[in-house]
């Protein structure tokens, strides 16, 4: 017995302690330091940014002008009604180096400005015969203006030179004057009956047989009647002077016409009036009027301006 008791100890004494076996290694779970939790919040709101850009993110077009003089990336915007509807993003000369390659990034509100008809323009401080145009940029500074068209979606456009002019209506009466020189009429410059502007000057051009220039006057459809096949036309750009006996008269038909052109005309009465005139007829535009035509006073019913029917 003392043996198998024996035998019993050498084997408790044989197995190792529970001390002696290897111990699990148990990490301890590192906590998040709060260093690293403003860069992950600004790089997911710089992600956010981006994404949200990618989506309002419109068409990109290229507007070829003459000139990159007041256009600046990242400056100069494009507007239309005041609103701002994009911003300059480039400015490159071409390859051939006779245009200003103009860049510009369109919101995705915008996109329907990217149309074939659509027509920019840079609107910059300018003394023209209908006023002095673009005062504000005197403080904004210089901006492309749009004026949205139709047709299939382009991304090249031609800036034109000047803003068109927005005041013309398919109802209005144009009529055609020809003369031998240009002089200083260009279009925009008023037309004036009786010292009141009733129209204006909407394009010039010269003749097929280049002999003579054709300016197209557009009158307001309520002044329309003023206008027969006996109506005399002629140029009161710059000033011109009465020598009398009695000193001289200093004449002009506004201060506009002085500084940029302009076109009078008259009416006479009775059966030299001639019929109503129509849309294309053609008027010789005389370099000064006979005293007779200022004489002439036909009673002739108009339209009132705010009368649309």
């Amino acid at each position: 017995m003392d043996g198998k008791q024996t035998e019993t100890n050498d084997k408790r004494d044989a197995a190792p302690h529970v001390s002696e076996l290897p111990q699990p290694l148990i990490a301890k779970k590192r906590k998040l330091s709060s260093i690293w939790l403003l860069p992950l919040v600004v790089a997911l709101a710089g992600g956010w940014l981006v994404y949200q850009n990618w989506l309002n993110r419109g068409p990109t077009i290229t507007i070829f002008f003459d000139s990159g003089e007041g256009i600046t990336p990242g400056k100069t915007p494009v507007k239309f009604k005041g609103v701002e509807m994009g911003k300059v993003s480039g400015v490159s000369l071409t390859e051939d180096k006779k245009k200003v390659a103009v860049t510009v990034d369109l919101p995705k509100s915008a996109e329907s400005l990217a149309r074939k008809q659509s027509k920019f323009w840079l609107v910059k401080p300018k003394v023209s015969a209908t006023g002095v145009s673009g005062v504000e940029t005197l403080l904004s500074g210089m901006y492309i203006a749009v004026l949205p068209g139709g047709g299939s979606p382009a991304h090249l456009f031609s800036a034109l030179d000047d803003g068109p002019i927005l005041d013309q209506k398919a109802d209005d009466l144009v009529v055609v004057l020809k003369a031998d020189r240009l002089g200083s009429l260009s279009p925009g410059c008023p037309i004036y009956y009786r010292q009141v502007q009733v129209g204006l000057i909407s394009e010039t051009r010269l003749s097929k047989q280049s002999d003579s220039v054709l300016i197209f006057a557009r009158i307001q459809r309520n002044y329309a009647p003023l206008v027969h096949n006996g109506t005399v036309f002629w140029n009161v750009s710059g000033v011109g002077v009465d020598l009398g006996l009695f000193g001289s008269k200093i004449k002009t038909e506004s201060l506009s016409s002085l500084l940029t052109g302009g076109v009078a005309f008259a009416t006479p009465e009775g059966d030299a009036m001639g019929a109503p005139a129509k849309r294309g007829d053609v008027f010789p535009l005389h370099s000064d009027p006979d005293d007779d035509w200022l004489k002439w006073a036909p009673k002739i019913n108009i339209k009132p301006a705010n009368v649309t029917s």
